[in-house]
């Protein structure tokens, strides 16, 4: 069983390397082509251009493996049974569950592979590789300049007129407290600091008010430290669930509760970057049962029908997401549904294809 699986590897080798090769170098070529304007009309440096396209690489490698892996399968199976060795192996014993255990194996490892390359190089690259491409197109970074900005607490709301990220400057700071849903004290800043969660304010007042609304007390300062529960990372409006790995994601809704900000968005997101590592192993579990069960002339169709079904997968798929994000469904049940749909109608094909 061993020297099968080790030929049925080797098989598929060099179909999957020329599969995501072929399918990247378009990608590849297609951002160049975008980018040579750059290089020819705003001096862009080359080196700049050949850096986007390395940060670019994870990405398009994560994109490419599902349809890639699927293909390559589809083309040994098809060659296989073009050069009759798939009877051969029928003839020794050989179910049709064994021969697709190593192809379901191979595509386990490759969702394990997109899962790595999602979670911990993408968050990585990909700030790079937008910061750059922003570079390139305007030839300087934009400042990192958040304004207006509003947090909420639990019995606190604040506003910030302008935060410098660079810098961690603060410009026109408000602060609310609430007592019983209303204002118990008002505290102003001309400007301040940021060091994580404790906060420098310089030159502001401190108003406190009675139960009827009216100022009680009112106290000028020129600098005072205040401690607040907000994630600064939060300010950064740019910032993407795809800049975050899993920790981070999970890290930032923790944040957003106690803000009581609405995170059903970013929890669906947080399901997802689960799930969709796991594409390359469901288009191979659904479409490579029926394909290695048909007879060679109907193949081609069978192929045809792969495709199909991918257009089936990703229509579906991004039906449950948008349920999720609408609060129709549960944002853990938007992300697994189709998996757990598909998952189980591969699992059926595999039981069909071993009843042959």
């Amino acid at each position: 069983m061993f020297i099968l699986l080790r030929y049925q590897i080797q098989e598929l080798v060099f179909p999957l390397l020329l599969s995501i090769l072929g399918i990247c170098l378009i990608f590849l070529g297609e951002l160049l082509f975008e980018m040579g304007r750059y290089v020819f009309v705003n001096k862009v440096p080359l080196a700049w251009i050949l850096t986007l396209l390395l940060y670019r690489l994870p990405l398009l490698f994560v994109n490419a493996l599902p349809i890639s892996l699927l293909f390559a399968i589809l083309f040994s199976i098809g060659r296989l049974e073009k050069d009759k060795e798939l009877v051969i192996m029928r003839t020794a014993g050989v179910s049709n569950r064994k021969l697709l255990m190593p192809y379901l194996t191979i595509a386990l490892i490759f969702s394990g592979v997109s899962f790595y390359c999602s979670d911990k190089i993408m968050p990585v690259v990909y700030p790079k590789s937008e910061l750059l491409l922003r570079k390139i197109i305007f030839l300087s970074p934009p400042p990192e300049m958040v304004q207006n900005v509003f947090v909420r607490e639990k019995n606190r709301v604040i506003y910030i007129g302008r935060i410098d990220l660079e810098t961690q400057m603060l410009s026109h700071v408000m602060i609310y407290e609430l007592q019983d849903d209303k204002i118990a004290r008002v505290i102003t800043a001309e400007s301040g600091s940021l060091q994580g969660h404790s906060w420098t304010l310089r030159a502001g007042l401190i108003q406190e008010y009675d139960k009827q609304g009216r100022m009680a007390y009112e106290t000028g300062y020129q600098q005072m430290q205040f401690h607040t529960e907000a994630n600064t990372q939060l300010f950064r409006s740019e910032r993407t669930t795809s800049d975050m790995d899993l920790a981070q994601l999970a890290q930032m809704i923790r944040d957003l509760h106690r803000q009581g900000i609405p995170t059903t968005s970013y929890e669906v997101d947080y399901y997802l970057k689960m799930t969709r590592p796991l594409t390359p192993f469901l288009f191979v579990l659904l479409c490579s049962p029926p394909f290695i069960r048909a007879k060679m002339q109907h193949k081609y169709y069978f192929a045809a029908g792969c495709l199909l079904f991918i257009f089936v997968f990703f229509g579906v798929s991004s039906w449950f997401v948008s349920a999720g994000r609408a609060k129709v469904l549960p944002p853990v049940w938007a992300a697994w549904l189709p998996v757990i749909l598909f998952g189980g109608l591969g699992g059926l094909g595999v039981w069909w294809a071993d009843r042959a």
